[in-house]
């Protein structure tokens, strides 16, 4: 497994399968394309890499993902008690400096990359999330300036 230090904006994969897992981040590794893996609170592991990737590129590793996702689901059909999840994600920058990632149902992900870049979705989520540190609830005009 290869670790590298902390990426800017991200795109994020959740695995629940450590074998689905390794067979895209061998895709990853084949592309050349910088990725690292940390558990996530929900179980599994999550794979990030860099979302400022060409968009053809993006589309062909999220082809590759929807079929591990499918034979995932497959496999969990035999597993008794698995609970099938299929989630998306967009990390924020909280102002603090903390790092979360938002989880999105895939449709709406979808929805939102048909008409964004992934880099304007995150832009979007941490505009909000920058939005929210502020003790504001009022019109718009007055919302606190930036200091």
């Amino acid at each position: 497994m290869r670790s590298h230090p902390a990426l800017p904006a991200t795109m994020d994969y959740q695995f629940f399968d450590d074998e689905l897992q390794q067979r895209f981040t061998d895709q990853l590794q084949s592309r050349s394309i910088d990725w690292r893996v940390r558990d996530d609170v929900m179980g599994g592991q999550i794979v990030s890499l860099p979302d400022d990737l060409p968009d053809t590129v993006l589309d062909e590793l999220e082809t590759e993902y929807e079929a591990l996702l499918d034979e995932q689901s497959l496999r969990a059909e035999n597993i008794e008690g698995w609970v099938e999840k299929r989630l998306a994600g967009v990390q924020v920058n909280l102002p603090d400096g903390r790092q979360r990632t938002i989880a999105l149902s895939p449709e709406l992900a979808n929805r939102l990359l048909a008409h964004f870049t992934a880099e304007e979705v995150a832009e979007l989520v941490n505009a909000v999330a920058a939005s929210l540190s502020h003790d504001f609830n009022g019109p718009i005009c007055c919302f606190p300036e930036e200091k």
